[in-house]
């Protein structure tokens, strides 16, 4: 079993400074990175504070702080105290024992940054720098549904007559299919995000890696009318500001729904209409709607542009997805073995 570090929280009473090593950059170094737990959390906080100088969001921070602590963990159950180059090889062969290889890429790609930072400022080597992360498969990890399985799921949940949950949840499904919202960006959906923008409705988005809501997917008039409809059913007072989508739990009512309960409420909708399986999650929603766009027919850019891609080499990995679901070479040879 994994030791945590004792005590990994900060003591704000320790006066314990920071040693600084010579600016260097060579794999196999002598100097040893601070061994006490408060210098580790003064590297760690002095490392944190250049990150938001430099504009690095609020998530990629905790990936980063993760990425240490598991890190320092690994070093502290290892009894190593002078890491070197072999070290970060070490950890990432042991992640790949227990971890998805996105994950292993995130922590790899956390160090190179962490090392690269203490190199520069002087306090240790970057032992990090050429070690490469997991190999990642570039096919897309969850399943999308066919339309008419979006619409058996959709059935099962149903509006009419049904609670305010099943309003909402109906609601949010039908809007994270049909316009390719990721659960970060449906967490922070605001009433007032939906706007007329020229001759179309449009919903404002916190897009992925953005501070600000300055990108917009369009909605169409059924899906527009559909989120009306559901607002008119919600209490009044309901202003701007307010969250679209919102807890009905005891403990946290009225409030904002995280991304956790989304794919919680999405993963128990599956269930319930009898699509069990790990490879249909929240994400599934969105890789619907891009693929079922390539599907008919939509031309490769406006899909990007629909996805919010930066790239279109990730809309490409949809699109290649769906060349190979399409293949029918294996139906050739079949057919020819054992006649049509």
């Amino acid at each position: 079993m994994t030791r945590e570090i004792p005590g990994f929280k900060k003591n704000s009473s320790s006066e314990e400074t920071l040693v600084r090593f010579p600016e260097q950059d060579t794999r196999n170094c002598e100097s040893s990175l601070p061994v006490s737990t408060d210098s580790r959390m003064l590297l760690w906080d002095r490392f944190a504070r250049d990150c938001k100088v430099n504009n690095v969001s609020d998530n990629s921070l905790a990936t980063y702080k993760n990425a240490y602590k598991v890190f320092f963990n690994y070093m502290y159950n290892n009894k190593i105290e002078n890491p070197t180059a072999d070290t970060i090889v070490s950890f990432r062969e042991w992640l790949k024992k227990d971890h998805k290889s996105n994950t292993v890429q995130l922590y790899i790609s956390s160090l190179r940054l962490f090392f690269n930072w203490t190199s520069r400022n002087g306090l240790y080597p970057n032992i990090a720098d050429g070690v490469k992360g997991a190999r990642i498969d570039r096919m897309p990890k969850k399943d999308y549904f066919p339309a008419e399985r979006v619409q058996e799921l959709l059935n099962s949940i149903g509006t009419l007559g049904c609670s305010v949950t099943d309003y909402r949840d109906y609601t949010m499904i039908v809007l994270m299919v049909v316009c390719g919202l990721r659960d970060t960006e449906v967490r922070n959906l605001d009433w007032g995000d939906l706007s007329l923008k020229g001759d179309s409705w449009v919903l404002y988005v916190k897009g992925k890696g953005r501070e600000e809501k300055n990108e917009f997917v369009v909605v169409p008039d059924r899906v527009k009318n559909m989120l009306f409809d559901y607002k008119a059913s919600l209490e009044s007072g309901i202003g701007d500001g307010d969250p679209i989508f919102t807890s009905l739990s005891k403990h946290n009512e009225g409030g904002r729904l995280t991304t956790r309960s989304i794919s919680r409420i999405c993963k128990t909708r599956f269930r319930d209409a009898g699509f069990d399986s790990s490879r249909l999650t929240a994400h599934s929603l969105r890789h619907t709607s891009i693929t079922l766009a390539l599907k008919n027919g939509v031309a490769l850019e406006e899909v990007q542009q629909h996805a919010r891609h930066k790239n279109i080499s990730t809309t490409l990995i949809y699109d290649h997805a769906l060349k190979a679901e399409e293949n029918r070479s294996s139906t050739a040879a079949s057919d020819a073995i054992f006649g049509k």
